[in-house]
């Protein structure tokens, strides 16, 4: 950009804490110094641990089931 442009980029980083600020001057008949920030920390979203626990429910299950397959059941 030029005058009067703001550009960001964001990528796709590892969880953690996030800091964005923003500085500078405005021009014009109201204009001025600003400065402003923004803390972000990422937390992973419902879906994500609903995810998490079907997929411990299978194992969990698979498991179960291979413990009982070598047991003998006498009636």
């Amino acid at each position: 950009g030029g005058p009067g442009s703001l550009d960001l980029t964001w990528r796709a980083s590892a969880a953690g804490s996030y800091y964005l600020n923003i500085t500078g001057i405005a021009n014009g008949t109201l204009g001025g110094l600003y400065s402003g920030a923004i803390s972000v920390t990422a937390v992973p979203e419902p879906e994500t641990w609903a995810l998490l626990a079907a997929g411990l429910g299978v194992v969990g299950l698979k498991l179960r089931r291979r413990a009982n397959a070598g047991r003998i059941s006498i009636n």
